[in-house]
C-alpha cells in the first residue's frame, strides 16, 4: 500500500502491542518480523535519546527537574511484580548516579488506567514517592483525585489550544 497506510498499519500493530503483557508482545514483535522480513529500526530522530551530559546540563536549570519512568518504558502493570521493581529501582539509580543527588519524581511509562496497579502505586510509596502523575487527560479536582490518579492537561493530543482557551 501507500506509505499512509503503511504508517496507519503500523500504529494500529502499535497500539495493539501496548496492550499486551511484555513478554507475549516481545514474541509476537518477532514474529511479525520473521513473518515480514522487516527489521525493527530505532534511529529516526523520533526515538532519540538524550545524552547523560544533555540531561545534566538541563537539570543546572533551576526551571527544570527530571523524574524517574522506568528503563523499558513498559506497563508496570503488566510484567511480574519482580520485574516492575527492577525498572522502578534501575531508573531510579541510573538518574540519581549520573545526576548527582535524590531522584523526587516519577511519572507511569503510558500512564493509562490499565498501565499502573495497587501493586505499583504501593512499591512506589515504599520508594518514598508521593504522587505520580498519568497520561490520562483531564481536570483533577481537589480531593476527587489521589496523588497516584493524577491527570494532566495533554498539550497537542487533543488539538487543544495553548494556554487551554477551552476551558
Amino acid at each position: 500500500g501507500s506509505l499512509d497506510d503503511k504508517v496507519a498499519g503500523f500504529l494500529k500493530i502499535k497500539d495493539m502491542l501496548k496492550q499486551l503483557p511484555t513478554e507475549t508482545k516481545d514474541e509476537l514483535m518477532a514474529h511479525i518480523t520473521a513473518v515480514s522480513g522487516a527489521t525493527v529500526k530505532s534511529d529516526h530522530p523520533l526515538y532519540a535519546f538524550m545524552s547523560w551530559d544533555d540531561v545534566r546540563k538541563m537539570n543546572a536549570s533551576p526551571l527544570i527537574d527530571f523524574g524517574a519512568h522506568t528503563v523499558d518504558h513498559v506497563s508496570l502493570a503488566k510484567v511480574s511484580n519482580d520485574v516492575m521493581a527492577s525498572q522502578i529501582d534501575d531508573s531510579v539509580t541510573a538518574l540519581e548516579k549520573n545526576l548527582g543527588h535524590a531522584c523526587h519524581f516519577f511519572s507511569y511509562p503510558e500512564g493509562q488506567e490499565d498501565d499502573y496497579s495497587d501493586s505499583v502505586i504501593d512499591y512506589l510509596k515504599t520508594r518514598h514517592f508521593d504522587h505520580s502523575p498519568t497520561a490520562i487527560d483531564g481536570v483533577n479536582s481537589l480531593g476527587a483525585v489521589g496523588p497516584f490518579d493524577m491527570k494532566r492537561m495533554m498539550v497537542g493530543f487533543e488539538d487543544r489550544a495553548f494556554p487551554f482557551a477551552d476551558l
